[in-house]
């Protein structure tokens, strides 16, 4: 019967138009501390993979952060940043996959379905290139940013 205090955002604010703004509205609704997640877009992997890095994915994502993208958005919404860090998931594999899927659906609609089953395997944790992968993943460590934010 009272408003929330706290809320988590994992994998939505690169979903708004207006981050800044969906954060000051939830911070003058009494919400005091949010826990977020998004791509971080100063990954290292990002410009090597280019179009296919696994986090560019318009018209869904149409807003994009870095570490200092975010602490700014944060502080000019009424919060502070008392916890940043990067981290690395499965990001060459994903990337494979959008690019499979991608010029499959491209070249033919019907085969989208048919691309993502044939690249599901890679995206398991037995299939062919998970090792390498995670060990990419491991040392890049960064492709998404997780935040604590508390109000000021």
């Amino acid at each position: 019967g009272r408003p929330v205090d706290a809320m988590v955002l994992r994998h939505v604010l690169e979903h708004v138009l207006a981050p800044r703004e969906l954060l000051a509205t939830a911070r003058a609704a009494g919400v005091r501390a949010v826990m977020l997640t998004v791509p971080n877009a100063d990954s290292r992997l990002r410009r090597p993979l280019g179009a296919a890095w696994s986090h560019w994915d318009p018209p869904r994502h149409v807003t994009y952060f870095t570490p200092d993208t975010l602490r700014d958005t944060a502080a000019r919404a009424g919060y502070e940043v008392a916890r940043l860090k990067t981290y690395g998931i499965d990001e060459v594999v994903s990337s494979l996959n959008r690019v499979v899927s991608i010029s499959h659906a491209q070249a033919s609609p019907g085969l989208r379905r048919r691309a993502l089953g044939a690249s599901l395997p890679l995206l398991q944790a037995k299939g062919p290139l998970s090792a390498l992968s995670a060990s990419a993943s491991t040392f890049v460590a960064n492709c998404v940013c997780h935040a604590v934010l508390v109000a000021r």
